[in-house]
């Protein structure tokens, strides 16, 4: 930049300040990259192999199976949902019976850093009579303790791919996350599971990282008193129409209460949940309806 010598002391001025400006504004966008990079991270799905692109012979990497040698209930199926393949859950025959198909997350679970409030996944299927497929989360901490989770039964047929959503609860920090699959009979009986039910799944992922959402929430509900002993008081504001369900959660991920409400004209919803006898510790509120989902920590003495 030529600055002409006429403009003397105040040249120099300004070029100093120009200069100064240029570091700050270089620091600036660095500080504004490394801070998109860290809620990019942040909001990273833990899941090891989720697409199942990878295989290790006849398994998933990072996954668990019911295969041995007698036969495989797990199969790799293309295409997958969104890129070349998917796990295939079948039950099929072998020298005992009928193979149940399970898979559950390597090990003792996957690390994560964060809490999050939804697994979502892809899934065609082509049950048999009754059977069904069972979705398990469970979060642990750091010894290993349960401190949240979520599950869904899975249990209408498609042939194209289709969307699901299990609503997650974490009370805590988590350390690892554990995610199981297993195609069944519910009735039980002698009839664990019908030969030829199957499942095909993709593209499984943690979403809603609890801290980012909670700061998109925006919601005033307020859960009195806290800590509870019979009865909860819940207030928040709503909108004509909207049909809330309210849900308590224990630390394992089980619903122990719920509640629906539908609101007629009223802005603001005072309602009230009553308790069963409860064991002391931390719990869960959630509010769910069409368009909005909230969560607050409840104490139970």
């Amino acid at each position: 930049m030529l600055i002409p010598q006429e403009f003397g002391f105040g040249a120099g001025l300004f070029c100093k300040k120009y200069k100064s400006n240029k570091i700050q504004m270089k620091k600036l966008y660095s500080l504004l990259s490394v801070a998109f990079i860290s809620v990019a991270a942040f909001a990273q799905n833990p899941v090891l192999n989720p697409g199942f692109e990878n295989w290790s012979g006849s398994n998933p990497s990072n996954w668990t199976t019911s295969n041995s040698s007698q036969g495989n209930p797990i199969t790799k199926a293309t295409p997958g949902y969104s890129s070349a393949s998917a796990a295939k859950l079948t039950a099929i025959a072998t020298a005992g019976g009928t193979a149940l198909p399970l898979m559950t997350s390597e090990g003792t679970g996957f690390s994560v850093t964060h809490a999050y409030s939804n697994l979502e996944l892809w899934y065609k299927a082509a049950f048999v009579a009754s059977d069904v497929c069972n979705v398990t989360v469970s979060f642990l901490d750091a010894s290993n303790n349960a401190i949240g989770g979520g599950a869904k039964t899975i249990n209408t047929n498609t042939t194209t791919f289709t969307h699901v959503t299990v609503p997650l609860t974490v009370v805590g920090t988590p350390a690892k996350c554990q995610i199981t699959f297993t195609v069944v009979n519910p009735g039980g009986g002698i009839v664990i599971v019908n030969l030829g039910s199957t499942i095909t799944l993709d593209d499984i992922e943690l979403t809603g990282v609890i801290g980012i959402d909670e700061l998109k929430e925006n919601s005033d509900l307020v859960v009195y008193p806290n800590p509870v002993h019979d009865r909860m008081l819940m207030q928040v504001t709503t909108t004509p129409g909207e049909k809330i369900t309210w849900s308590l959660t224990d630390a394992s991920g089980k619903v122990v209460a719920t509640r629906k409400s539908e609101i007629v004209s009223s802005d603001i919803l005072k309602d009230e949940m009553q308790l069963p006898q409860l064991a002391k510790g931390f719990y869960v509120l959630s509010l769910q309806s069409d368009t909005r989902r909230a969560t607050r920590r409840v104490v139970i003495e």
